[in-house]
């Protein structure tokens, strides 16, 4: 029985991940024979500006910071505090977000110059800050039910909000299909904004009367607790998640400078396709993840993650070789014309992150938990090679020089990354806390 609840419970999370993650591909796929590639650099341009504000930059450190302290009280009973800490999470995120939107908004018609390479586009970064300030509530919102154990609420929130976003932009398809009306970028970008706002709406309708009756019970000192604790413990998982976001997105931003519009349209076309693979290994991670440090202070976590690379690594090498195979097809079946180059991006990006999709499930968990230092410090030793590399790369090469720069980096990393994960799980915690000071 308690298998499988178990088993339901991964169920209510991970079905609406993985619809969300099918729709996000088809949409983009068909967005490919909606916009030119101008258009289409400047869609993935403002969808990675979303993602990088809303997640990358600080809202995932502070969702796990959460993650770390809030069952802890819940633990022994101290369901306010928890709530205090969660409120804490979310005013800071709030804050931040009000100081980096205020300065994208003043300064956004220079911006969109630089950027966008356009005059008319200011409006755009508006509706970025928007959508970035409601996806971080909503992510506050999914962790309040994920740390009380409430994921038929949390899956039915998340279903919420993927059929408001791409049932919105569907229907807006729909009616620029039957009108003729040209399809913009704002006129998608709008439901990234609007489909998470609708979903708070529901939590709260949902939570208003338990969230008043916990808040009342705390007072000034418990917050004061709660916001203190928050920061000591986001420190190096902020540091860490802020530096491989930034190091993640810097081919696109950097290619909006170095080139133009079409080529990061090219680029991000190809991206779209070959990220697929990231996909599936964020799901597996879903099941995964939890049982990496029960596993590690138990002595089974080498054999776990070893047989679970060389699946990994078998089925991405199968993947590979008929992806190279059917190449002509595929190309024809997926891209327009006008998207044709893209083909070439897809097969140079498809080796990092077919890698990275292995990293995703145990490794990549793994020295997040227990040195995320390291992490930064891989970054900081590839990142002046990669940012050379595409300055003198880029401008030659366009897209596929983009591809090849950020490929190589990217399975550099991987491969150190299983290797350092792989010693360290076979020697213990023994030898990892003689090696390095374990985080608390």
């Amino acid at each position: 029985m308690k298998s499988f609840r178990s088993i339901l419970d991964v169920a209510w999370v991970a079905a609406p991940k993985a619809l969300g993650g099918l729709a996000m591909v088809v949409l983009n796929v068909s967005l490919l024979s909606w916009f030119t590639p101008e258009f289409f650099g400047i869609y993935a341009l403002c969808l990675t500006a979303m993602v990088l504000l809303s997640e990358g930059m600080f809202g995932a450190a502070i969702d796990l910071a959460v993650l770390r302290l809030a069952p802890l009280h819940l633990a022994q009973a101290q369901d306010a505090q928890a709530l205090c800490v969660e409120q804490a999470a979310l005013r800071l995120k709030m804050q931040v977000m009000a100081g980096v939107s205020l300065v994208l908004c003043l300064g956004s018609v220079p911006i969109s110059r630089l950027m966008l390479q356009r005059n008319d586009s200011a409006h755009l970064l508006f509706i970025v800050c928007l959508a970035s300030m409601m996806a971080l509530v909503l992510g506050s919102a999914l962790l309040h039910l994920q740390i009380r154990s409430r994921f038929s609420h949390y899956g039915v929130l998340d279903f919420t909000h993927t059929t408001f976003k791409y049932g919105g932009i569907a229907l807006v398809l729909y009616m620029c299909h039957q009108t003729a009306w040209p399809l913009s970028p704002g006129m998608v970008l709008i439901w990234f904004a609007i489909a998470p706002g609708l979903a708070i709406v529901l939590f709260l309708l949902m939570n208003s009367r338990q969230l008043n009756s916990r808040q009342r019970s705390s007072g000034p000192e418990d917050r004061a607790l709660a916001r203190a604790e928050l920061i000591k413990q986001a420190g190096w998982i902020l540091a860490t998640l802020l530096v491989s976001a930034l190091a993640n997105k810097l081919d696109v931003f950097l290619m909006a400078t170095l080139t133009t519009m079409e080529q990061v349209g090219i680029f991000t076309g190809g991206q779209t396709i070959a990220n697929i693979p990231l996909l599936l290994g964020s799901y597996l991670g879903i099941v995964l993840n939890p049982k990496v440090m029960p596993y590690f202070h138990a002595g089974k976590l080498f054999r776990l993650m070893r047989d679970v690379q060389i699946m990994l690594w078998l089925a991405c090498a199968v993947g590979y070789g008929l992806v190279v195979c059917f190449y002509g097809p595929i190309k024809e079946l997926i891209l327009p014309e006008r998207f044709a180059a893209s083909g070439d991006v897809i097969l140079t990006l498809l080796p990092m992150t077919l890698a990275g999709m292995t990293s995703y499930p145990l490794t990549l968990a793994f020295l997040l938990f227990v040195c995320p230092r390291l992490l930064i410090r891989m970054e900081c030793w590839i990142l002046p090679f990669t940012l050379c590399a595409d300055v003198w790369i880029v401008p030659h090469y366009g897209a596929w020089g983009a591809a090849v720069v950020t490929a190589s980096a990217g399975v550099i990393k991987t491969v150190v990354a299983q290797w350092i994960a792989l010693r360290w799980a076979f020697n213990g915690p023994g030898d990892l806390m003689a090696s390095t000071k374990m985080d608390d």
